[in-house]
């Protein structure tokens, strides 16, 4: 199980991908390049699991995802493309920031 600081540096490396993501400057390629998929493969003990409790990323994720593929026919290398994929870049990147305080979360209550 990954420690709570190595957690916490993969969900800040995820924020700053999406930073790039709405700049335009990198892409997303689904688990191939998130630092979460990489810590937690089968998802558990994802804080986004933790939270959702479903073994799926956040639906911010998936309505990006969804978009990606029905509208642009990204399913590789999937980039800011529209206004609405700006919109979505930024959804994503804010459910990261909001995962932040579920990892304190998680932590305490491991430690109980």
């Amino acid at each position: 199980m990954p420690t709570y600081d190595e957690t916490v540096k993969a969900i800040n490396d995820e924020i700053e991908k999406w930073e790039r993501i709405y700049a335009g400057t990198e892409f997303d390629d689904g688990a191939e390049n998130d630092a979460r998929c990489k810590m937690f493969p089968d998802c558990r003990g994802c804080p986004a699991d933790y939270v959702h409790d479903n073994n799926r990323c956040d639906p911010e994720y998936a309505d990006w995802h969804y978009h990606q593929i029905t509208i642009h026919n990204a399913r590789t290398h999937r980039t800011v493309q529209c206004k609405f994929c700006e919109k979505q870049a930024l959804n994503v990147r804010n459910s990261l920031i909001a995962l932040l305080p579920v990892v304190d979360e998680m932590f305490e209550k491991e430690a109980i």
